[in-house]
């Protein structure tokens, strides 16, 4: 992983382009490919979502940001190998957390399993 940069990790490798993958076809959205943070902020600004749905998805991507800091981090320092199909899984999850502790406790699960885009905030 030498001369790895922060776009590479959170953009370009594959690692993170399934994950882009899995949380776009968990959102029912068309996901392009962006190579960097404004490409990335520029397709979220496109999307026709409502500002409150809008700000729960930015914040699902920085979750996303998280599991993958962290899974390379396990990768280069930890001394058993993390297992790469659980960080969507753990994505959902926090970020469930995330949005639930914000909302003081008022969403549900299921509807946050099946299609978190039609939340009512």
């Amino acid at each position: 992983m030498e001369g790895e940069s922060s776009s590479h990790l959170f953009f370009s490798c594959n690692v993170a382009r399934q994950l882009y993958q899995k949380i776009a076809r968990w959102w029912e959205l068309d996901l392009v490919d962006f190579y960097s943070y404004d490409d990335w902020i520029l397709w979220l600004s496109s999307l026709r979502l409502t500002k409150g749905i809008k700000s729960v998805l930015e914040g699902v991507f920085y979750v996303a940001w998280w599991a993958l800091w962290k899974f390379r981090n396990v990768v280069i320092f930890g001394s058993s190998k993390p297992r790469l199909e659980l960080i969507f899984d753990e994505v959902v999850l926090k970020s469930f957390s995330w949005v639930s502790s914000r909302c003081n406790g008022s969403i549900d699960w299921c509807i946050w399993l099946k299609c978190p885009f039609s939340l009512t905030l």
